[in-house]
């Protein structure tokens, strides 16, 4: 048998160029190759929880065979093990509007600039990549435009729920087995301007062993990690308690270069809980994350014996079940975690973390935390607590009063309620669990409010006094990050009481109160403003993209009372794009309901592109191939360049 390691293996390569397949929604000519936001459709099917992953021009995504349809036969092989059950890579050059089937089944992709890397599990491909004679192993392989094959570089750690990470010109991935030694691990860098050569991963541990981590996430380059005890050997605690069985203790990893050192911070986490890295400088982040009670020796960490300032109510809590705020400064603790330790901020946390300034917030259940936050009579409600972003020896204050601790409207967008703008926090309040914020004593809204934490004490600002027809605003959705100085929402009718998309004579929408817009909204001055468009979104999934001025967002066809892409029905999704300066507007595809954002573009370096998963079904009486398989039930990927 060959063996992988050198052998560079020919792909399965198809250079068709797609057609675009022209809808009702206006999208441009189909002149140059290059004209901005003609959408053009993939030459297969894919499936909703696809990757999408995208840098540069390039477009990198996995097929269904089960759904590719050929003549005579309800699905198509595309990585040759006899079998339509698989996913398989996929790779668009939307510059030159060609198409790479790469013939092999994946996991999860990444690009280290225009180098593709793909985690790939054996068994499932049907294929023995690293030549020990079995298939059981996980393995990274790389593909570039430039020679068309595919390559193993390395073994990946086994069943791990996330294997590699994009960071611009490099990826990180979890290899299987881990550099011997003290300071060693099992990570590895892989730079675009040498594909193939895996570049260890040093940790700051000084034990005589290396570290075994898993790949948590990252956050504005920051990459979040699971140091596990239960692998090293010896056996030892690595987040000071007196137990060996730690399996998550969190590390973090300076993504922005490849000499970055790994380094435990010396904290029991539970993978699932939310995590938060905001930079404020070069190789500098505000880093927020929740420390696990349970893991990290089973004492309480919120209770009053830890700080009387964390407590808001006389109700002690000596629980150890709690997710509790944990702060530190990036820099200052690399460079000496001894003296610039993780923070206790006491409050335990759930769902979301966000920075404002020198300001931290999470989001508490009054339940975990055994104490009524806003003093309403019941301790079940869900609430946004703020704080400063304390030093080693701070006081840790709260300092929001009861009056100002607001009961959050679980939004949808990723959210959950509490999100940032500039330096404020935005938040979206629940008036049926905190009471009535408006002043109109009977309608139970979920209401927009800002705040600019200060030294002080502040308030939230629901009175928009800008805003009309009224100053207050109501969100059925909200993104979870800003994009270009703004946050999309969807803004809805109802508090207003007037219609926002009736249309025009020759195209009208309806007068209904049961819609949501989406507003483009940022900062004016102090003030916070709500720019708009009259079409109706899906209201609870309007998985909003901005990039470039380009506002892109999911409308609805049976809630806006149109037929945007006219195909005489109203049972559409569309995507619509917005110039948030201009305010000019167009349709552009049919799309599908999804929970993910409705175009997905490139995280890093320049945006060249976007892509979208549009329902065949859902253009034209019967439906439209658009990837030409002969069927019109498909979900498809599709693309422009903008």
């Amino acid at each position: 048998m060959k063996n992988r390691q050198s052998l560079l293996l020919a792909i399965l390569s198809s250079s068709l160029t797609a057609a675009l397949v022209t809808s009702g929604c206006s999208g441009g000519s189909s002149g140059s190759e290059n004209v901005s936001f003609v959408v053009r459709s993939t030459n297969v099917a894919t499936s909703g929880a696809t990757p999408v992953r995208i840098s540069g021009a390039y477009v990198a995504f996995l097929a269904a065979e089960d759904a590719t349809s050929s003549p005579g036969s309800p699905g198509t092989i595309l990585n040759g093990d006899m079998d339509v059950s698989d996913q398989v890579a996929h790779v668009v050059n939307t510059a030159t509007n060609t198409q790479f089937r790469l013939g092999v089944a994946a996991q999860d992709l990444a690009w280290a600039g225009s180098e593709l890397y793909l985690v790939v599990d054996e068994a499932v491909d049907g294929r023995d990549w690293n030549d020990d004679m079995l298939q059981q192993d996980d393995v990274l392989l790389h593909w570039s435009q430039t020679a068309n094959m595919l390559q193993r570089v390395d073994d990946l750690a086994t069943n791990a729920s996330l294997s590699v990470i994009g960071l611009g010109s490099r990826i990180l991935y979890a290899a299987k087995t881990a550099t011997p030694g003290a300071g060693g691990s099992n990570l590895r860098f892989v730079e675009s301007s040498a594909p193939l050569i895996p570049i260890p991963v040093a940790t700051a541990d000084l034990g005589p062993d290396p570290l075994f981590a898993r790949l948590l996430g990252e956050d504005e380059r920051l990459v979040f990690l699971a140091f596990d005890e239960t692998l090293t050997q010896p056996p030892r605690s690595l987040n000071g308690d007196v137990d060996f069985l730690d399996a998550n203790v969190l590390g973090l990893l300076d993504g922005t270069g490849s000499a970055s050192v790994a380094r435990s911070t010396g904290r029991a986490v539970d993978p699932a809980s939310p995590r938060r890295a905001k930079s404020i400088a070069t190789g500098d982040w505000h880093v927020g994350f929740l420390v696990s009670e349970a893991g990290q020796g089973g004492a309480s960490l919120n209770s009053s014996a830890v700080g009387a300032n964390f407590r808001a109510c006389a109700t002690n809590d000596v629980d150890t079940t709690d997710q509790v705020l944990a702060v530190l400064t990036f820099a200052a603790w690399d460079a000496n975690p001894t003296t610039n330790p993780p923070v206790n901020h006491g409050l335990p946390g759930r769902d979301r973390i966000a920075f404002a300034g020198n300001y931290v917030a999470t989001i508490v259940s009054e339940a975990d935390d055994n104490c009524d936050l806003n003093n309403d009579g019941s301790a079940n409600d869900t609430v946004v607590r703020w704080l400063a972003i304390a030093d080693l020896g701070d006081p840790i204050l709260p300092i929001n009063t009861a009056a100002q601790v607001r009961a959050l409207f679980d939004a949808p967008g990723g959210s959950h309620g509490l999100t940032e703008l500039s330096n404020s926090f935005v938040i979206v309040a629940s008036e049926a669990t905190g009471g009535d914020i408006d002043g109109n004593n009977g309608l139970d809204a979920n209401l927009v409010g800002f705040l600019a934490p200060s030294p002080s004490s502040a308030v939230w600002t629901f009175l928009h006094i800008e805003n009309v027809p009224v100053p207050y605003v109501e969100a059925s959705w909200i993104s979870d990050r800003e994009s270009e100085g703004r946050l999309g929402v969807g803004y809805t009718e109802r508090v207003g009481g007037v219609s926002l998309n009736q249309g025009s004579a020759q195209v009208p929408g309806d007068n209904d109160l049961l819609d949501a817009i989406p507003a483009f909204v940022k900062f004016s001055g102090p003030n916070l403003i709500f720019p708009r468009i009259g079409v109706a979104l899906n209201s609870d999934s309007a998985g909003f993209t901005t990039s470039r001025g380009i506002a892109f967002y999911r409308a609805a066809e049976n809630e806006d009372s149109r037929d945007l892409n006219a195909d005489n029905d109203e049972a559409d999704f569309i995507l619509e794009r917005t110039n948030v300066s201009s305010g000019a507007t167009a349709g552009m595809s049919v799309a599908s309901d999804f929970a993910r954002p409705v175009v997905e573009v490139a995280r890093f370096g320049s945006v060249e592109c976007g892509a979208l998963i549009a329902s065949e079904a859902q253009q034209g009486s019967g439906g439209t191939d658009f990837n030409g398989d002969g069927d019109r039930t498909d979900l498809v990927l599709r693309w422009f360049r903008f």
